[in-house]
């Protein structure tokens, strides 16, 4: 992260670096756990990133 620059959680799996996608069908509910595509599995965001 750039200096001065903070991290915030992750919008899109609130934190926990997880995304939860539920499906239903006549035999139930299935649950599949994946990597968060927007934070990569870190859980937070970096506000400022370095410049590359």
């Amino acid at each position: 992260a750039a200096p001065g620059s903070s991290g915030a959680s992750c919008p899109q799996c609130g934190g926990t670096g997880e995304e939860r996608h539920v499906s239903r069908s006549i035999f139930g509910q299935f649950i599949k756990t994946t990597t968060c595509r927007r934070c990569g599995g870190e859980g937070r965001i970096i506000d400022r990133p370095c410049p590359a």
